[in-house]
């Protein structure tokens, strides 16, 4: 592991601090099979202010815009009031970030960082409670997105004549439609694409066929 020393100013509270900041590392022996580090690395990059305990990837800079050169604000939030309180130095720093980055509607860094903090706790509660938020956010908030881009790989893998792949697909779409008391046209519309492809894997279809075909069915 390289690592070098750099004085940086807090973003937050503007102190002046010495912070190490990683250049390189390497990693040695095989991940978890939910891709958890061989080694202890985890949150190690993070830099955390003495002073006020900010703590970010770079210190000098804020995830959030509105802690830059707001302390005040920054001491009165009782969401980091709590985390600022983990003695654990790493679990803190990385649930410090996951928050900020959750608030900043930046979901992929969040659930990245709330499961690095899952693999950083020994106590069973704890690990499923970030492991859970991790999952929350990635399908209410990631998953979700690419919706329309596995609806369409179903359908090419249906015409291509694999049935197999795309029926893999459309399980993990239907387990999203399952609760239809808060669909929206859109949900509708998608729902009715998603039964219709069922429909087809299910006859071994592997034609070309336009939604109009599924739509407006029984209406």
């Amino acid at each position: 592991m390289k690592i070098i020393n750099q004085e940086k100013k807090c973003a937050v509270c503007g102190e002046v601090n010495q912070y190490s900041e990683i250049l390189s590392s390497h990693n040695f022996g095989y991940p978890d099979l939910d891709l958890k580090p061989a080694t202890d690395n985890i949150g190690i990059g993070i830099q955390e202010c003495p002073n006020c305990h900010y703590c970010n990837y770079d210190i000098s800079n804020t995830i959030e815009k509105r802690f830059y050169n707001n302390l005040e604000l920054w001491n009165s939030s009782d969401d980091f009031k709590e985390l600022k309180s983990i003695e654990n130095d790493r679990l803190r720093r990385v649930l410090i970030v996951a928050q900020q980055y959750k608030d900043n509607l930046d979901y992929y860094e969040a659930y990245k960082n709330f499961l690095a903090a899952s693999w950083l706790c020994e106590n069973e509660e704890d690990i499923k409670k970030y492991q859970g938020e991790a999952m929350n956010i990635y399908f209410n908030n990631i998953f979700s997105k690419y919706i329309d881009d596995i609806l369409q790989a179903v359908d090419i893998c249906r015409m291509n004549g694999g049935l197999d792949q795309a029926s893999l697909l459309l399980r993990m779409l239907e387990e999203l439609y399952k609760d239809e008391t808060k669909f929206d046209e859109e949900d509708i519309f998608k729902k009715k694409i998603i039964n219709a492809e069922r429909q087809l894997i299910s006859n071994g279809d592997t034609k070309r066929h336009n939604a109009g075909e599924f739509v407006n069915k029984n209406e």
